[in-house]
């Protein structure tokens, strides 16, 4: 998606209201999938700040992430490192909808080049391939401004993920991620939401809590 559709995206929802918007995002390829993404920018503020996503796949949202101008990006995605490297579902499981989706663009390997393609002409990405722990040793402690995790969606990864990762944001920095209304009807990596709760709703007292955007991203503060 280019900066000028972006922008254009972006006015539609000022001008012209809910109903527009919504007719529009159905236009505008995966737009219907990071309108609320762009909601959460732009309350995190990227512009000039260091920030990581956890789970890059095609790079639709790491672009979005890109467009709003983070003084530096790190895309860590294992892109099939994990031995699954066809995109196909290990023979332990039923293929699902994401596995299906992976193959219908060439497996990992074709996921992988079109998200190098979709970023080549950004100066301010650095891309990882890597799982999300190993690559989280190489982060000082309160050194990154946002971390935004969209990888493994069972529960003990997204706590992997937590726990790894929230020493490294500095504080009045923010944790967040996607996903966070998943059900095994949809997808059948679960977890998202209970864990996060689990893992912040004791901060209530301090009337910080997670919110939610309408692409199905969480958002939480450190403070």
């Amino acid at each position: 998606m280019s900066g000028d559709s972006l922008e254009s995206v972006r006015e539609l929802k000022k001008k012209e209201g809910k109903e527009a918007y919504d007719f529009w995002m159905d236009k505008i390829e995966y737009i219907d999938t990071i309108y609320g993404l762009i909601d959460l920018i732009e309350k995190v503020d990227v512009k000039d700040k260091v920030i990581v996503e956890i789970g890059s796949f095609l790079g639709v949202s790491t672009e979005t992430f890109l467009l709003h101008e983070p003084k530096k990006m790190y895309a860590i995605d294992p892109w099939g490192l994990a031995g699954n490297s066809t995109g196909l579902a290990p023979p332990e499981r039923e293929p699902n909808e994401a596995d299906h989706f992976t193959e219908d663009h060439g497996g990992w390997d074709g996921v992988e080049q079109k998200f190098r393609d979709r970023v080549k002409n950004y100066q301010n990405i650095e891309i990882i391939k890597n799982f999300s722990v190993e690559a989280a040793e190489n982060f000082e402690e309160e050194s990154l401004d946002f971390v935004y995790i969209d990888g493994n969606h069972e529960w003990e990864h997204v706590a992997n993920d937590i726990t790894t990762w929230w020493p490294k944001i500095k504080v009045n920095g923010y944790i967040g991620g996607h996903d966070f209304y998943k059900t095994k009807e949809l997808c059948h990596a679960v977890g998202v939401e209970n864990t996060v709760y689990y893992y912040f709703a004791h901060q209530g007292h301090l009337n910080n809590y997670v919110e939610s955007f309408s692409d199905s991203s969480w958002l939480f503060k450190k403070i």
